[in-house]
């Protein structure tokens, strides 16, 4: 496989976080913000034993076929959960063939998945670079929105405690949102800059995006939060920082962006990992792994629930995956 640079890793990894971030539902605080923070903490701790195995010379591709295994189920899972918030959310950011039920929601998968399947195709390199142009655009339009939350927007809003808020609760909404920690640690070895660079790039900004997003979505629909189940695309749609142009309407595009690379990030590591695992059907592992992202995003759509404990069980999964190719190289050495 070729190689990223530091910069474009953290982009691929961030896109991500931002597309969870933009699916997320139910109201938010500045005790959101707080949850989400301490949950990034955690996540990095879940990362440290993938990040060591780097830094001692054996990486994920280069562990035995039970951790590689694992991990190609991980990413192949949150795939899946990625496929069921888009299909969730699809329908108050006005997605085409949306309303058409079922078939509907499956043809817009199936189309961000063949946009995915375009972008792997070309290598990492090509993917960094993608992911890297999303991540400016997305940042541009963020900024956007946060600008104009700070200029026109109640800032006691974010003084504001709704009666479901509590740290604990809103640690594991934090926790569970670890799709971008997933790439990073799955991709995190086919970079030759120091991993030690690379982590704190990505977590510096990881943790910007993250408190940037929900203290915009609480500034811009604080008043509403309640009415909100989608905050932070109910605030681009609230927000409207130039005259002549709505800004909905970029979030729209950057959206779809990040859908794109989010699929595209997850699916590069995972495809190559199962052409490694099973050589006989490396010509077809793209569409394979892609194709089963699907068919998890169904099962997470059909049952919540079982997403939402995959949610919150997938950090401890990378944690023990790491763990193990750590241990095995201690092994051998």
């Amino acid at each position: 496989m070729n190689r990223l640079s530091a910069r474009q890793l953290a982009a691929a990894a961030l896109v991500t976080d931002a597309f969870t971030l933009f699916c997320l539902r139910g109201g938010l605080s500045a005790v959101s913000a707080a949850g989400f923070l301490a949950g990034a903490l955690l996540q990095l701790l879940a990362v440290a034993p993938a990040i060591g195995c780097i830094s001692a010379g054996r990486g994920l591709f280069s562990s035995g076929a039970i951790v590689r295994g694992a991990a190609v189920l991980l990413l192949i899972g949150w795939g899946g959960a990625l496929f069921a918030m888009l299909w969730r959310t699809s329908g108050v950011v006005y997605i085409p063939w949306e309303d058409k039920g079922p078939l509907g929601e499956l043809l817009v998968g199936t189309a961000l998945a063949a946009a995915a399947l375009y972008v792997t195709s070309g290598g990492l390199r090509t993917l960094g670079r993608c992911a890297a142009v999303a991540a400016i655009a997305g940042g541009l339009c963020l900024f956007g929105i946060a600008l104009s939350a700070l200029l026109t927007s109640d800032l006691e809003n974010l003084s504001v405690r709704r009666t479901a808020d509590s740290f604990p609760r809103e640690l594991l909404r934090g926790i569970s949102l670890s799709a971008g920690a997933t790439v990073f640690a799955a991709m995190a070895e086919l970079t030759q800059e120091s991993t030690k660079r690379c982590t704190a790039l990505y977590f510096a900004g990881k943790a910007l995006l993250g408190t940037t997003v929900i203290l915009t979505s609480v500034l811009v629909a604080g008043g509403v939060m309640e009415l909100a189940q989608f905050p932070a695309v109910m605030a681009a749609q609230l927000s409207q920082p130039f005259s002549s142009q709505r800004i909905d309407a970029l979030f729209m595009i950057v959206f779809s962006a990040c859908g794109v690379f989010a699929a595209a990030a997850l699916a590069a590591p995972a495809a190559e990992l199962t052409g490694r695992l099973f050589p006989k059907i490396r010509r077809f592992r793209s569409v394979l792994v892609l194709g089963l992202m699907l068919g998890t995003g169904l099962l997470f759509s059909w049952q919540e629930t079982a997403g939402e404990l995959f949610a919150l069980g997938a950090p401890a999964v990378l944690f023990l995956t790491g763990a193990g190719a750590w241990l095995k190289g201690r092994a051998q050495r």
